[in-house]
């Protein structure tokens, strides 16, 4: 009797459990996602496998005392003999990873029975129970099938395999367990070798696994086994099949001996895409991959896993856009990672890198977004784009030993911090963090792409690094592009964008920075490099301008042009050795405050510390080869300047010509900060108003102009051995206050000093020459002293020293020049050698009023006998002369103020008029005996020294000596006085005076009514030469709108009554002086009128 047994609610709950859905997080990772990292949400596949009839159990039951025990999802039926007969069929849903049982209600007398029997080989034959369990038993090989050998596949449920004689069962047929939909699971045992075409061809199996014994596994064995959750291969000689799991829809778990379809084939290297285990699609359960060559295959999103547990390669593109895998475990045999091997494994995120990996092919990783690697220590080579848009990994540390690193490495590491490249010395590729826009932390072994490259030198620019632009994204309030990178311009006009993330980088070795190396890297806040830098080449840090962390390597012997230009907030150092310094190669550090060029270096470019607008010192220190100009341009922070000589080449400064410091500087207007200098040669230049002092430290000369017109200094120190001071060198330098003269200066040209109102210096005792104007305008130097080894000195030596008041001229034996204390109106003693302009001079008639020139306040006019007026300080009351047998015609003529002279011990004669209008004399020192007076010829026109001479006693002590505070007269001379002048004359060519102390005061005239006396122009109680050439002057300028007589001297210049002043007036005046000059008759003087008057009745 047959009847269907019944279920319980609670055995239908349990099966019921089976219906599970288990997501795929690969539905969501199409195609157009590849690049797409962040944030990928998986979406669950929603897959459901029905096993509708997964268990079905007929048996027949008689009535006896047994019972039977069924369990559902399980192919194992026991059964017994009974009185009644029972029928029971169980339904249930699965999931394709996960094994429910369901114990069925207690029957009694069910009895398995054979269902179905044959044979599939010679020596191996099947038994298929009612319970479905399938025996399979024997020994040798299974024949293959076209189809299925069972007639009732759909009901087996279990396969088990019973080995039978010595070798056991050696293989499973083509087709063997096609279609048998309820079959769960096998075991096969370890005599298998071969498994045939389709042997489990549209199977019910959840797991299988191919023993190690399996040398051969034949092309789409498992396909269409949907409910195959887990496989394992565990043969490292298994030959694999193509589309060994095509549309295994569930597969999660997939264990492989090795990454390929043979061991050989993967050792060998070469291009081997796992892809070749799928083929076709099913909707919705797998997704499209292209592969290297490409073919499309469709890979079921269920693939979570795979483990690889031999072999020594992972061949290129092996894995290729699996994008649904998760995790991927390799064995640590592995010494390869092929080009692409795991490119586009987007949802990879566990994995561990094989310890002995060697070689880690191009894009091995590219686009394996969750992943987070070490690299080995024993790593050699990682190709290019290995590790690309890895948008996981913060850190990555390339080791020594790695030789080449392949362009794009890195790129679209988006979450990159920090980098360490320790090896790479045969190649680091362009580009290797482009578009790592989070990247702060740099090391690279040497400052360019091979080790060998950057130290033959050339440039080197790690732009290269870099390549685009990465754009931030998001709403903004403005206009602008918001971005995560900055562009920068290299050498040959290439453009890079660098990541504004990027703030330290350091090098770790190699000789040299090669040029332009980091030049833009306008993010960089530190830069470390090792002290085995010998060199750093041109613009290598240029432009950046935030760099302020950086040690100058000890070594370093040279820094090209531009080396740090611009690099803004630098404070550095430059060390000893470095032996030349280039064009730029501090321009625009604005935070360097001091600097030192050390002994050792040989050069200094042009430009060199341009714009260093922080800079205060500044300390040169050799540079023997040259120093270039500009070295200093808009440094308005300057104070003080160290040289090692005072031009731009100790050569050049040591042959003499025209080198002015200007050109540390470069042209410009005056401002807040900077004044305007002129060279020699008209040049202009902005110097510093800062700049106080200058030290210069060598070389045998001052050259010519070198410090003119530095109108701001105050200091100027010069080495002790200078023997020359050129032309100009100091002129203008009108704060130079502290200046210590060289004691071997043997030469101090024209104008060396000349307007350098604050200096007061001395002349070195071993100077010979003293050019024009050389001390002009020292308007602080109050005493000065000329050497005896002088041999001349220059017209306006001492030109408008307004505060000298002693100048003794020891010197000058071959000149004296013109207007040498011209308007030095403190002048008070002055000591010349001789009473003439050149020792050696034959001339009788000199006149040394040629000593002043210019009117100014303070001086008085003296006219000399050739008609020239010139202007005697006031001041002026002492004149020694130390040396000379003459004192020649008019030589003092109209030193009207000079109280003492002092004649040389060797004078032999007093020329005619020496004396003459020197109505202030007060004595003449003659050092000797009056006895020896006597044989000193003194000419006529010198009696205003009658009476004055004074002579040494026998003590050596001057007699006599009248000063301006004890005037008395013990001795009355002969005066002849008129009302208009008065005139004293010595008859003899000799006066021996024996008066004890003798003043002679001034003769006076009696002046008219009038508050004028007429031709009396200068109001000096006198009318002579001088007034004749002040109203000429006059007529000259009133003839041209000008003139600037106040209505007094209009009245005493207007000698002829005509109501004009002009040249006739003049005319009249100086014939008038002449009369006088040379009256030596008896009676009276005639007054100017009376002189005109008679003049005109002559004609």
């Amino acid at each position: 009797m047959l009847r269907k047994s019944k279920i319980t609610a609670a055995a239908l709950s349990a099966v019921m459990c089976l219906t599970a859905v288990t997501p795929c997080s690969a539905d969501c990772a199409d195609k157009n996602t590849a690049s797409t990292y962040a944030g990928i949400v998986s979406i669950a596949a929603g897959s459901k496998v029905r096993a509708d009839a997964a268990v079905t159990s007929t048996t027949t039951v008689k009535a006896s005392s047994a019972t039977t025990t069924t369990k559902a999802g399980s192919s194992t039926t026991t059964t017994t003999k009974a009185s009644t007969t029972t029928t029971s069929k169980t339904t249930a849903k699965t999931s394709t990873s996960t094994t429910t049982t369901t114990t069925a209600p207690k029957t009694t007398d069910i009895k398995t029975e054979v269902l179905e029997e044959g044979t599939l080989g010679a020596a191996i034959s099947y038994t298929l129970y009612t319970d479905g369990k399938l025996v399979i038993s024997g020994s040798g090989n299974m024949k293959d099938f076209s189809s299925t050998p069972f007639k009732n596949p759909e009901k087996i449920k279990k396969a088990v395999i019973k080995n039978e004689g010595e070798k056991g069962i050696t293989s499973i047929g083509e087709n063997t367990f096609t279609d048998c939909t309820a079959m769960k699971e096998i075991a096969l045992p370890d005599t298998i070798t071969t498994i045939g075409n389709y042997a489990f061809n549209n199977s019910g199996i959840e797991s299988i696994t191919v023993p190690a014994s399996v040398i051969s596994l034949g092309t789409r064995a498992f396909q269409n086994c949907t409910a195959l959750t887990k496989a394992v291969i565990e043969g490292k000689n298994t030959i694999i099949g193509e589309y060994l799991f095509n549309k295994c829809i569930a597969l999660k778990d997939l264990t492989l001996p090795f990454a390929g379809y043979t061991l050989d084939s993967v050792n060998k290297g070469g291009s081997i895409w796992l892809g070749y285990l799928f083929f076709d699609e099913v909707k919705d359960k797998t997704y499209d991959v292209i592969g290297f060559n490409g073919a499309t295959r469709s890979i079921p999103k269920s693939l979570e896993s795979v483990t690889i547990t031999g072999g020594e390669l992972i061949p290129s593109y092996a894995f290729d856009g699996f994008r649904s895998l998760k995790k991927v475990s390799l064995p640590e045999s592995i010494t390869a990672i092929g080009n692409a091997s795991f490119s586009n494994c987007v949802f990879m995120e566990d994995f561990k890198m094989p310890s002995k990996v060697t070689s880690i092919g191009g894009s091995a990783f590219n686009n394996c977004g969750k992943i987070v690697v070490d690299i080995p220590e024993e790593t050699t080579s990682i190709g290019s784009y290995t590790f690309a848009n890895c948008v996981s990994i913060e850190e990555i540390n390339v080791p020594e030993c790695t030789k080449t690193i392949g362009e794009h490495a890195f790129d679209g590491c988006i979450s990159l911090k920090k980098a360490v490249i320790s090896g790479g010395a045969e190649g680091i590729g362009y580009y290797l963090f482009n578009r790592c826009i989070a990247l702060k932390d740099l090391t690279l072994p040497f400052a360019g792409y091979t080790l060998d490259s950057v130290n033959k030198g050339g440039n080197i620019w790690l732009g290269y690094l870099f390549l685009d632009s990465v754009a931030e994204e998001g709403e903004f309030d403005d206009d602008f592009v918001h971005s995560y990178t900055y562009d920068v311009a290299g050498f040959n006009g290439a453009t890079r964008s660098i990541p504004k993330s990027l703030e330290n980088i350091t090098i770790t070795g190699g000789s040299l920075i090669p040029s332009y190396a980091f030049d833009g890297f306008r993010s960089l806040k530190k830069i470390s490099v090792p002290d085995s830098i010998a060199s750093i080449g041109t613009s290598a840090f240029s432009n950046c301008v935030q760099l302020k962390d950086f040690k100058m390597p000890t070594k370093v012997t040279s820094i090209a042009n531009s080396a740090f230009n611009n690099c803004k907030v630098l404070d550095t150092y430059i060390p000893e050795g470095v032996t030349e310094i280039g064009e730029y190669a501090f321009a625009g550090c604005e935070a360097i405050t001091e600097i030192t060029v050390p002994k050792s270096a040989k050069s200094l470019g042009t430009y060199a510390f341009s714009d260093c607008t922080s800079l205060k010192k500044a300390v040169i220190n050799n540079c023997s080869e040259g120093i270039g100009e500009y070295v200093f341009n808009e440094c308005a922070s300057l104070e003080d300047i160290t040289m090692p000589y005072a031009g731009f080449s100790l050569d050049g400064v040591n042959e003499g010509g025209n080198i002015w410091l200007g050109y540390l500087f470069l042209n410009g207007e005056n401002d807040e900060k900077f004044y305007s200098a002129n060279g020699f040669n008209g040049a202009e230049r902005r110097i510093p108003k800062t700049l106080k002092s200058i030290t210069v430290t060598g070389g045998k000369r001052i050259p010519s102009h070198a410090f003119e017109n530095f109108v701001s200094l105050e200091t100027i120190s010069v080495p002790d051995d200078i023997t020359a001071i050129g032309t100009a060198s100091f002129s203008n330098c009108i704060s130079l206050s502290d200046f210590k003269m060289p004691s071997k200066a043997a030469t101090i040209d024209a104008y060396a000093f000349n307007n350098c109102k604050k200096l007061a210096a001395d002349i070195p005792k071993v100077t010979t020459n003293i050019g024009d104007h050389a001390f002009a305008g020292c308007e602080s130097i109050k005493e000065i002293n000329v050497p005896a080894c002088t041999e001349t000195v220059g017209n306006n030596a001492f030109d408008s020293c307004t505060a000298l008041k002693k100048a003794v001229i020891n010197g000058g034996s071959k000149s004296i020049g013109l207007y040498l204390f011209n308007k030095c109106t403190a002048l008070e003693e002055l000591t010349l050698p001789y009473a003439d302009f050149s020792a050696d001079s034959e001339n009788s008639l000199v006149w040394l009023g040629h000593l002043f020139y210019d009117n100014a306040e303070g001086t008085y006019a003296a006219a000399g006998y050739n008609g020239a007026v010139r202007y005697i300080p006031e001041s002026l009351n002492s004149i020694t002369v130390s040396g000379g047998k003459n004192i020649p015609d008019n030589a003092f003529d109209g030193f009207a103020k000079v109280d003492n002279f002092t004649l040389p011990k060797t004078a032999k004669q007093i020329g005619q008029n020496a004396f003459k209008d020197c109505e202030g004399i007060l004595n003449v020192f003659y050092p000797d005996t009056e006895k020896a007076w006597e044989s000193v010829t003194v000419n006529a026109g010198n009696e205003s020294i009658d009476g004055k001479v004074r002579f040494l006693n026998s003590k050596g002590e001057y007699e006599n000596v009248v000063t301006t505070s004890t005037v008395s007269t013990t001795t009355t001379t002969t005066t002849t006085t008129t009302t208009t002048t008065t005139s004293k004359t010595t008859t003899t060519s000799k006066t021996t005076t024996t008066s004890t102390s003798t003043t002679t005061a001034p003769v006076t005239t009696t002046p008219p009514e009038e508050d004028y006396l007429l031709g009396d122009v200068n109001n000096n109680k006198h009318v002579d030469a001088v007034d004749a050439s002040i109203v000429l002057a006059y007529y000259a300028k009133a003839s041209t709108g000008g003139g600037d007589f106040t209505d007094k001297q209009k009245k005493a210049a207007d000698v002829n009554k005509d109501g004009l002043v002009d040249a006739v007036d003049a005319s009249n005046i100086l014939s008038y002086y002449a009369y006088v000059s040379t009256f030596h008759g008896e009676g009276k003087v005639q007054s100017i009128s009376e002189y005109i008057e008679q003049k005109n009745n002559k004609k």
